[in-house]
């Protein structure tokens, strides 16, 4: 397995454990006290949040699928150059942080101070941060660019556009058909001209011609 996919997991899955253990053990530690964590939040508004947690980790879980069973990590790329590594710093983001909010918020219930107040909002902010950013990397996933030797194996799979090449090189410069070397005018003077040198493009090669009059001496 690729080293970022296998990260992937290890991440998810030991993450997963942190968060739901730290729920499981401290609710067991602090019985009956379940209500105290949603703070001065009417009661009436709490029904709206525990009614989205179900389509929260129908989320989680949809986009884990992705990036772990559908992007490639050979070519998948963030906003043009990241790769999957990145991906894994935004699941610790999102994962550590989540473990840590239970017991920061029971910790600053039983014993209130500055301090803990704001641990448990930027633990909160950093949790949001988290989400945000899985948000943007999805919408800015696109496949990246075939490596080296992915192009060398396209263009050694395309003999037709190296045959053409070859014979555009085999072939040297062509003369216009309106200018010779030896162009005559009607009164009888000729015109001589030397090659100066060849212009190639794709497919055709045009030469360029200097010429000089005839010196009457």
């Amino acid at each position: 397995m690729q080293p970022s996919k296998l990260a992937m997991g290890v991440i998810n899955v030991l993450g997963g454990i942190a968060v739901l253990g730290s729920y499981a053990l401290e609710i067991a530690r602090h019985p009956g006290q379940g209500d105290a964590l949603w703070g001065n939040i009417p009661e009436w508004v709490r029904p709206y949040y525990s009614s989205w947690m179900p389509v929260a980790a129908v989320g989680y879980l949809t986009f884990t699928y992705f990036w772990f069973f559908k992007a490639d990590p050979e070519r998948t790329r963030v906003a043009s150059r990241y790769g999957l590594s990145l991906v894994n710093w935004i699941y610790l983001l999102i994962l550590i942080p989540s473990a840590l909010w239970m017991p920061l918020t029971f910790g600053y219930l039983a014993a209130p101070s500055r301090l803990g107040w704001i641990a448990v909002r930027l633990d909160l902010f950093a949790v949001a941060l988290g989400a945000l950013a899985m948000i943007a990397a999805l919408a800015r996933v696109e496949p990246a660019e075939p490596r080296k030797a992915h192009r060398a194996a396209r263009r050694a799979r395309s003999p037709s556009r190296s045959s053409a090449r070859s014979s555009t090189r085999s072939s040297g410069p062509r003369s216009s058909p309106t200018s010779t070397a030896g162009e005559r005018r009607g009164d009888g003077r000729e015109k001589r001209c030397s090659q100066r040198g060849a212009r190639r493009t794709p497919g055709r090669s045009i030469a360029t011609f200097e010429c000089r009059k005839p010196s009457f001496s």
